[in-house]
């Protein structure tokens, strides 16, 4: 939960709900990859999601930050669940 917010990840995109409708953060919010693998909330809030061989993206409520293995510190792989 973020902000009191559901989420939820598949095919077309990073799913919020707010308890009253939904809203789909795709790549052209950002996302790096719109199938969606894994999602993980840390303690500052944030949404770590995890995509289909593009990478790691941290949502921070208001942007994504994109990881791959391709960053001089990166992640080990792209392919994520």
């Amino acid at each position: 939960m973020v902000d009191g917010c559901c989420c939820g990840g598949g095919h077309r995109g990073l799913y919020r709900y707010d308890g009253k409708a939904f809203t789909c953060l795709t790549t052209s919010d950002g996302l790096v990859n719109n199938d969606v693998w894994s999602i993980l909330e840390d303690r500052a809030g944030h949404l770590w999601v995890g995509t289909r061989n593009s990478g790691l993206c941290r949502y921070d409520k208001k942007r994504f930050t994109v990881f791959t293995e391709k960053d001089t510190n990166g992640i080990l792989t792209n392919f994520l669940r």
